[in-house]
């Protein structure tokens, strides 16, 4: 960042002929000056106020004495933000890679997150999506959501929240031969973790027969929801009609689909779960069968991690898709640090907001009271378990 940040900054003043553009004042900036423009970014996060500048001003009802004292001023900081960059513009480069402005990152940020954690058996995949204006041509437009304009994103997340695959959704992916384009996206995200015996869980927009066939051909398990147009589905329990708390069951030599009504009808597919029912916790407790009862719970991993990304995002608005990109992968990382920590520290967990504030700290080099980490402890690699 610190290299494509100061290469872009100066191949925009060679193109800026204003005369007191603040772009004439830039100067290169050092790893030290970008850890504390990633501190001060957080910290916007956690305090909001109306306008950017605020941060800085000496007025009373907006006067915050660490950012006088850290030598980092607004223009250096909005600076550094205009010119936030991740790859040569003018290096060669296929004219056809609608990502390779923010892929350079992704890949190396993923790269890390899979190399520290381990996960455990059970996995999901599905989308999350990340707020954009626009003009981009794979931006998706959704009119039965609250944003409706947005990023797709595909995630691979342990049940536990912590996001271990990162894909952007740029309408140009590859799609394997006997599978559909959603199946494609499933394998692609879970590669490195095929052939050892997990449960992947997804939902309708995912599940089918052949992708069931084919994880299980590689010693992967898969559960979830499934449409009933799907193909080779029984017809005999697709159109049953069911009375509440009734199932209808049919299995075959690698997968079982299962046709429970509770409220309304629901189809399921599972290779690893058989026509099972047991007693629900919670509220209203009923019987249900267990392959719905293990979905519900596999399935909230993405929620979990888009809902912990959300608290105190540092997320701006701006016209720049890279940067609204970038801005979701340093939550995420941010949220997977703080469960990383949690995994080695079972008894004394850190709330989102907690992990936040020592991060700041750290990068601003602040000095942070009742909180060390051993050698010995960060060390470790968590594995879920």
């Amino acid at each position: 960042m610190v290299v494509e940040t100061n290469r872009y900054a100066l191949q925009t003043t060679v193109n800026d002929l204003r005369p007191n553009s603040r772009l004439r004042r830039w100067k290169p900036i050092t790893g030290d000056e970008r850890r504390k423009f990633l501190g001060v970014y957080l910290l916007t996060g956690d305090i909001n106020f109306p306008m950017l500048e605020n941060y800085w001003k000496k007025d009373k009802l907006y006067y915050h004495p660490l950012l006088h004292e850290i030598n980092m001023s607004y223009n250096k900081f909005a600076l550094i933000l205009k010119c936030w960059h991740f790859v040569d513009n003018e290096a060669p480069r296929n004219e056809g890679d609608r990502l390779y402005k923010i892929q350079a990152l992704i890949d190396k940020l993923t790269k890390n997150w899979r190399k520290i954690f381990t996960s455990g058996e059970c996995i999901v995949v599905d989308e999350s999506m990340v707020d954009f204006r626009g003009r981009i041509i794979f931006r998706t437009y959704n009119p039965q959501k609250s944003l409706k304009y947005e990023i797709k994103i595909y995630k691979l997340c342990t049940d536990s929240g912590y996001t271990w695959r990162y894909r952007v959704y740029s309408g140009q992916d590859y799609q394997i031969a006997g599978l559909d384009k959603p199946g494609s996206f499933v394998v692609s995200l879970c590669t490195d973790l095929l052939k050892e015996g997990r449960i992947l869980t997804t939902d309708y927009y995912y599940t089918s027969i052949s992708l069931a066939r084919y994880l299980k051909e590689q010693g992967t398990n898969l559960r979830g929801t499934i449409r009933k147009n799907r193909r080779e589905l029984p017809r005999e329990v697709v159109q049953q009609r069911l009375e509440k708390g009734q199932i209808s069951v049919q299995q075959n030599n690698f997968a079982t689909i299962l046709k429970w009504h509770d409220k309304r009808d629901v189809l399921m597919l599972s290779t690893c779960h058989d026509h099972e029912m047991r007693m629900s916790t919670g509220f209203r407790t009923i019987l249900k069968p267990t392959m719905v009862l293990t979905y519900n719970k596999g399935k909230k991993g993405i929620d979990l991690a888009d809902q912990l990304a959300s608290y105190n995002s540092p997320a701006r608005k701006t016209s720049v898709w890279y940067k609204k990109i970038a801005e979701d992968l340093v939550s995420i990382s941010v949220v997977n640090a703080i469960l990383i920590y949690n995994e080695l520290h079972p008894q004394s967990k850190l709330k989102v907001l907690d992990g936040h504030q020592i991060i700041i700290k750290k990068l601003l080099k602040v000095e942070t009271e009742n909180f060390s980490i051993s050698s010995s402890e960060s060390s470790l690699r968590p594995t879920s378990q």
